[in-house]
């Protein structure tokens, strides 16, 4: 009979827990310095939040990297998306319907998917190499140039710059930050969890597949993958309480 090391069941609960809180407090203090610096509420809802939800991933990956962990890695990142669209949207949609936008279905999603193929392009032989990396770095920044861009194109003719809604002020309603230093810190504290949280979760992963028997990749798809997308499914179930449909699906896009 196989038996689990509890300590390593424990270790990655605690860890997802830390990224999750990690990733949050990243995210609150990225949003609050960010409506410091009067950056558009919708660059924040495409950028900051965003890439702040994903950052439990990051950093789950880059401690399995540290590692050689690499079955690890890329069972995050196709579990990871896995969830996203499968959890995340489900679970949101079933709270309400999702109505999406024209640009969202013309624009973000097919460069969602264009992504997704490129990754696929590069996987044919048999590696996603360093220049892979740089090129898929190139790519998210290109997207994000792109973002604020295409934003600042497209702002509301009756938005009200001090009336503003920001995605991500539902993180900062509890906790109001008014300081730069308070922002600062938030950042800070948030960037300590995910690396303990990535550590935790990283180490357990690997010794509950060990102990199982099963392939790292498996336990990176189903564990690790799914507890690492709880940032995006709070973050998109607080937006459509909101009722901010395109929020929670930009979030996932």
């Amino acid at each position: 009979m196989v038996v689990v090391d509890i300590f390593s069941v424990g270790s990655v609960l605690l860890g997802l827990i830390l990224l999750c809180i990690g990733g949050y407090a990243i995210v609150s203090g990225g949003v609050s310095l960010a409506k410091k610096l009067r950056i558009s509420s919708m660059v924040i809802g495409l950028t900051v939040v965003a890439y702040g939800t994903s950052t439990p991933e990051l950093a789950a990956s880059i401690l399995a990297a540290f590692n050689s962990h690499t079955e690890l890695i890329l069972g995050n990142i196709i579990g990871s998306n896995i969830s996203n669209i499968g959890m995340v949207i489900g679970i949101s949609a079933i709270f309400t319907p999702l109505l999406i936008s024209r640009i969202t279905v013309s624009r973000w999603i097919p460069i969602m998917i264009g992504v997704s193929l490129l990754v696929v392009g590069m996987s044919y032989d048999g590696e996603i190499s360093q220049i892979d990396g740089l090129v898929l770095i190139a790519a998210l920044i290109a997207f994000t140039l792109y973002t604020i861009k295409s934003v600042k194109k497209q702002k509301i003719q009756n938005e009200s710059s001090e009336n503003e809604t920001i995605e991500g002020e539902y993180f900062l309603s509890k906790y109001k930050i008014e300081t730069y230093p308070q922002s600062f810190a938030l950042i800070g504290i948030g960037i300590l969890l995910l690396f303990l949280g990535g550590h935790l979760t990283v180490d357990g992963a690997v010794n509950i597949a060990q102990s199982l028997g099963l392939s790292q990749l498996v336990i990176g798809v189903v564990i690790v993958a799914i507890g690492t997308s709880l940032p995006e499914l709070i973050t998109s179930i607080i937006a459509i309480a909101k009722k901010e449909t395109d929020i929670g699906v930009g979030n996932i896009v």
